[in-house]
């Protein structure tokens, strides 16, 4: 298959499948511009060459609805900066062909259920829209949806495009220097996301820590008490079934022992944080951070080991009261790699907060739970291998 960049695009309109999921504020502000600037070279090539791009990505779950909180006007905003008038906005219907700009950014592909249903009418819908196919959305290619399995299959000429193909050859790099024993660190929201590709990795790690909302729904699944704390009930079972597996494999699984928790709403305008011990968590608290003990034993797993994975936040980092357990952790990553550990961060909002903060990491990746995933699968994923 012809490379991306041997490729020339003259005369082609590319649908690129990008992933522009970035973290936005409440004011619609764009937070962290990372996912966004690392697909600008693919874009620019396309340009240069001079032909046509059509950008498509999802931004968070609006499950299947229109919701202008998860509109991507704030990135056709960002990219109108760089690019000015050469870059358009659109719904996703059939009036795209008839648009004269050289860059078009479509609306919020999760605006459509059948896009995370993996349908292949709307792959076709689509499809017509552009000649040629580039997948650039890293971040996005464990995932079974329509713009990632189905549309490529609509195309002949198709390609990975230049961020996604670095990550793939970083990827043998990270593998050739990990060293056992390995430490995995997880953490974050999407608990379905992070967990599923960890059943595949307990192969390879010796330890595996848990934090944030994974955490949450790991402690349920063994029958602790979480308070009112975030957790994914869907993924219980799994949950389940990787306690298990990890007991039988010897896996240290290790669990926060002490958590930050708040007795109120976030939304109210007092909050009055405190530290319990896990067991000690109560009906009407909430978790929000890990403690200081769990800082503590959690540093001494890192500087036991060789090489360390991580992927997803140890809090509610989006409110700077709860973000201490993951700064602390990572200046224990700084410290561990400073003195030859090799250290991987799975990109999202705990590679945002390593690069502000300057941290020194091995390597951030664009994508945690597809980090993990492609390491665990490699060509089992179809986003990828077509």
């Amino acid at each position: 298959m012809v490379s991306f960049s041997e490729f020339n695009f003259k005369g082609k309109t590319a649908l690129v499948r990008v992933d522009f999921n970035v973290p936005i504020d409440i004011d619609l502000k764009i937070k962290d511009y990372t996912k966004i600037s690392i697909s600008l070279p693919t874009i620019n090539k396309i340009i240069k060459d001079e032909g046509r791009v059509i950008l498509m990505s999802h931004l968070g779950r609006p499950k299947g609805e229109k919701n202008y909180r998860f509109s991507l006007k704030p990135i056709f905003e960002y990219l109108s900066k760089i690019y000015g008038g050469e870059v358009l906005f659109s719904e996703i219907n059939d009036d795209v062909k008839n648009l004269k700009g050289k860059i078009i950014l479509l609306e919020n592909l999760r605006f459509f259920k059948e896009e995370e249903n993996s349908d292949v009418e709307f792959a076709k819908k689509l499809s017509k829209l552009g000649d040629v196919y580039v997948n650039d959305a890293f971040a996005s290619i464990h995932r079974g949806h329509s713009s990632l399995i189905q549309l490529p299959k609509l195309f002949k000429e198709k390609f990975l495009g230049f961020s996604l193909q670095n990550e793939i050859n970083k990827i043998s790099i990270i593998e050739n220097n990990t060293k056992p024993p390995l430490t995995v660190i997880v953490g974050g929201k999407k608990v379905f996301d992070k967990i599923l590709p960890l059943k595949e990795f307990l192969e390879k790690a010796e330890n595996i820590l848990l934090g944030g909302v994974v955490a949450n729904t790991f402690l349920k699944a063994k029958g602790g008490s979480i308070g009112m704390s975030d957790y994914e009930e869907e993924s219980i079972n799994l949950a389940k079934d990787i306690i298990e597996i990890c007991n039988n494999k010897n896996v240290n699984l290790i669990f926060p022992i002490d958590f930050v928790v708040i007795e109120s709403d976030l939304e109210s305008r007092e909050i009055w944080p405190s530290v319990v011990l896990a067991e000690n968590i109560s009906d009407n608290q909430k978790i929000m951070d890990i403690g200081p003990e769990t800082k503590a034993l959690f540093t001494d797993f890192i500087e036991d080991t060789k090489s360390v994975f991580w992927s997803g936040p140890m809090g509610y980092i989006e409110n700077e009261a709860f973000i201490d357990g993951t700064n602390y952790l990572l200046n224990a990553l700084h410290d561990f790699t400073k003195k030859g550990g090799f250290s991987v961060i799975g990109g999202g909002e705990t590679g945002y907060l390593a690069n502000k903060l300057q941290k020194n990491v091995g390597y951030i990746s664009s994508g945690g739970s597809a980090l993990l995933e492609y390491i665990a699968k490699k060509k089992q994923l179809p986003a990828v291998w077509w």
